[in-house]
């Protein structure tokens, strides 16, 4: 449900583009908008197998606090701490 949410609000209220990209953790495929995986047809991948990226929808200055930063330095599965 994270997933479908974050991209609404990048398609009414963000640049249009994503501010990050949602991968299958256990393909390595990126997910639709609907969070199924296209390489391995799982439907309705939970959160614990979605790994998010740095998208190209990033601001040109963004966020310096240590969350925005650990966002943009590396891939993390959702439901696991960042710090």
């Amino acid at each position: 449900m994270i997933h479908p949410l974050m991209r609404w609000d990048e398609r009414h209220f963000a640049t249009g583009e994503p501010l990050r990209t949602f991968r299958h953790a256990v393909c390595g495929a990126e997910l639709d908008p609907d969070s199924r995986c296209p390489t391995c047809g799982q439907v309705d991948v939970p959160p614990g197998d979605v790994e998010a990226h740095p998208g190209p929808g990033i601001p040109a200055e963004p966020r310096q606090d240590p969350v925005g930063v650990a966002l943009r330095q590396r891939p993390h599965r959702l439901l696991q701490p960042l710090l």
